[in-house]
Parts: structure tokens; C-alpha cells; sequence
């Protein structure tokens, strides 16, 4: 087929003829060759590679190899070719790893995640910070916001696991713990003030949450029955 114009922005002017191009014709000429996606593989990468500053880049290498220490201890193996494993499980056992082995701050475990991250999508793998549909995961989410432990927080939680273990989370409250501590001060024979000192008690109210057991009043009764028999 033979096609003629009067105008053209790209091939012939005024009755000059365009050849016809074919579909295998369109598609080499729109297809890049190996050495064209080689170079453009290669400027991916760099864009990748200095996409984040050499200071912040070093902090993510330190972050990286730290996971890739604590997985060795865990027991993990990964062949050369393969990412190292990563799960919600994982980083959540990380982010405690990096709390109680290595006594991190905050801001330096949430740098050191993202240091993983930066490292998956370099090579190739996922975010795996987020789940299938491009959302937090819950658990890591929960626990990199970085606010104080809240008393609802805390207390909600303790209810729930003892309601998992066949507790009744209706016998436990914030002051359980107050009461609990005021008690093994009290059994410990810690000097009042110390007990009041160490639980910020504004005043000598403590004496209230201390439970004497039945056996310490048992006590307490025989030896009063002694005293006055003899």
C-alpha cells in the first residue's frame, strides 16, 4: 500500500511517498536493542544507588548488616543468589534484638529498618515493610510510632492476654500492678518511705494495696493466743 500527503512532520513533504511499515517493522523500531537496555539498567541503578545521601547511605549499611547478623544467630541460611529472608515476624524479633541486645534508641532502629528497605528494592526485592496491598504491616506499624507507652495502651493489652490464657481480665486493673509492687516492697521489708518513694505515692495511702496473705494473719494469731496464755 502506498500512502500519499501534502504535509508531513517527520517523513516527506508535498506528494512525496511514505512507505508502508509493518507490524514486525513497528515493532523493531519501537523495541530497544540489548545494549540499549543495558545502559538504561545501568542508569536505574545509579539513580537507585544515589538516591539517598553518603551519610544516610553508611547508616543503612550499618542497619543492613546488623540484620543480616541477627539472622545468622537465629539460625536463618540463604544461598548467594537469593535475598535474605524477611518476614513481619522477622523484623518484629529485629526491632527487639536491636532494643535489648544492642540497647538502640528509636530513631536508630526506625533508621536501620529503613536501611533493609533500601536495600530490598535495590536488589530487586519487594518493600518489606509493607504488606501485598502496599500498606504497613500492622505489627511494625504498632510499635514504630514513637510515643510513650500509654496507660490505656498497656492495660488493654494485659487484659487481652489474660483473657488468652484463661484468665479473668475482669480481676486485673492499673492498680493491680501498684498494689502487686506495694506488696513484694512490703514482703521484702522495705522502710515505708521507700516504698512510698519508689511508687510515687503522694501519701501514706499505699498501706491500702497492701494484701497480707492469710497465712502471715494465721500467724499473727497464734502468736497473739500465745502471748495471752502466757
Amino acid at each position: 500500500m502506498h500512502l500519499f500527503t501534502d504535509a508531513s512532520s517527520t517523513i516527506g513533504f508535498g506528494d512525496e511517498q511514505i512507505s508502508s511499515v509493518s507490524t514486525r517493522g513497528r515493532e523493531s523500531s519501537n523495541s530497544l536493542s540489548n545494549p540499549g537496555r543495558d545502559y538504561l539498567d545501568i542508569a536505574v541503578e545509579n539513580l537507585q544507588t544515589f538516591a539517598v545521601a553518603d551519610s544516610t547511605k553508611a547508616l543503612y549499611n550499618v542497619g543492613y548488616e546488623h540484620y543480616l547478623k541477627f539472622l545468622q544467630l537465629q539460625g536463618s541460611t540463604w544461598s548467594t543468589f537469593q535475598l535474605p529472608p524477611v518476614s513481619e515476624n522477622l523484623l518484629m524479633r529485629f526491632i527487639a534484638y536491636c532494643e535489648s541486645n544492642k540497647h538502640l534508641r528509636y530513631s536508630t532502629i526506625k533508621s536501620y529498618l529503613c536501611g533493609i528497605r533500601f536495600f530490598y528494592l535495590l536488589k530487586g526485592g519487594v518493600n518489606p515493610l509493607e504488606n501485598f496491598v502496599g500498606k504497613p504491616l500492622p505489627k511494625l506499624k504498632s510499635v514504630l510510632v514513637g510515643d510513650p507507652l500509654s496507660r490505656i495502651f498497656f492495660i488493654s493489652h494485659v487484659k487481652c492476654t489474660l483473657d488468652k490464657l484463661g484468665l479473668s481480665s475482669e480481676k486485673y486493673n492499673g492498680h493491680s500492678f501498684r498494689s502487686g509492687a506495694a506488696t513484694t516492697a512490703h514482703k521484702a521489708r522495705l522502710e515505708d518511705h521507700l516504698i512510698q518513694t519508689l511508687g510515687r505515692w503522694s501519701s501514706d495511702c499505699y498501706t491500702k494495696y497492701i494484701h497480707t496473705s492469710p497465712d502471715v494473719l494465721r500467724q499473727a494469731q497464734i502468736q497473739m493466743t500465745s502471748t495471752l496464755n502466757n
